[in-house]
């Protein structure tokens, strides 16, 4: 089959992750309506049997409509091995997933059509919902159907799995940022800031997501809050407009507000600390009654503080 018939790369990088890798590369094989797909593993340094797991599947499951190309990037992060993904990938649109996480058996039923219509528009961005396994509990992730950057500085709902790219709007605005944390966030707010034409699609929540201590972001907020800020400064750097400046201030407050909840007042204070150099003007009393709210384990802090931005 030509290449031009694949109109979808999915490129699915693992470190170690021979535990989860099996699960996730049969959903994705035994998906009803498969069309024309190239599928890019990046090793990114396993020294478990995770490329041997690979290889099993590939051979086992590789055809002409079904391409699976493995490969490895030794620069140590997430965002490296996609961003080698990303270099190969030939196809029109791209679309990342995780090597813990399971594959909608529906995805492509409801994905294939749209994606032609995608290619027919020169749509950047096709937005999905997806769902989140928590202690075995299920739920749909939160969101807003909106290109507010405001909206994914404070909910973060355009995820790994949420965004389907046109390969060159994602190598146009750079890829992924060398970041080991909260990447997808960062992608999705300087995704919004170059103004994509895009869709949502909320007809249908796909995959799970599930979250467990070996996940990216780690087991809680202080064993990667260093990183984290990190993360929240660059964001900074690409932000203009006053309400986006604002909702990145109430992140700030509701992160400080969860380190209290951890008992790390070292942590919570190193936030605070750039806090005031980053929003110097900013400080006011929503944004420490959010961390007080925070600290004390109270939820929904992110709708108070999307609510507090649009009325300002």
């Amino acid at each position: 089959m030509q290449e031009n018939a694949f109109a979808l790369t999915i490129v699915i990088p693992f470190l170690n992750r021979s535990n989860y890798l099996p699960l996730t590369l049969q959903s994705i094989a035994e998906t009803k309506h498969l069309p024309p797909l190239h599928m890019i593993l990046v090793d990114n340094g396993s020294t478990d049997n995770s490329v041997e797991t690979c290889e099993r599947f590939a051979a086992a499951n590789q055809t002409s409509d079904f391409r699976i190309t493995l490969v490895s990037e030794p620069t140590a992060g997430a965002y490296a091995a996609r961003n080698k993904g990303l270099s190969l990938c030939t196809t029109p649109y791209i679309y990342f997933f995780d090597s813990d996480d399971e594959f909608d058996a529906e995805f492509f039923t409801y994905l294939t059509p749209e994606l032609k219509k995608a290619a027919n528009e020169q749509l950047d961005l096709l937005v999905l919902t997806t769902q989140q396994n928590v202690s075995r509990k299920t739920m749909v992730r939160q969101y807003r159907e909106t290109s507010d950057v405001t909206a994914q500085i404070l909910i973060s709902h355009l995820a790994t799995q949420s965004m389907v790219f046109r390969t060159e709007f994602l190598r146009h605005i750079g890829g992924w940022s060398a970041v080991r944390v909260w990447d997808d966030w960062e992608l999705g707010v300087r995704a919004l800031l170059h103004r994509p034409r895009m869709r949502w699609f909320t007809e249908h929540p796909f995959h799970l997501i599930y979250v467990h201590p070996d996940s990216i972001t780690g087991a809680n907020f202080s064993s990667r809050y260093e990183q984290q800020l990190h993360v929240l400064r660059i964001v900074h750097q690409q932000l203009f407009s006053p309400s986006d400046l604002q909702a990145l201030y109430y992140r700030h407050c509701i992160l400080a507000g969860q380190l209290l909840q951890e008992k790390n007042s070292s942590a919570a204070q190193a936030c605070e600390r750039q806090m005031d150099e980053l929003f110097p003007k900013e400080k006011n009393y929503f944004g420490r009654f959010l961390k007080q709210y925070v600290s004390f384990g109270f939820r929904g802090a992110w709708k108070l503080a999307f609510l507090a931005c649009k009325k300002g």
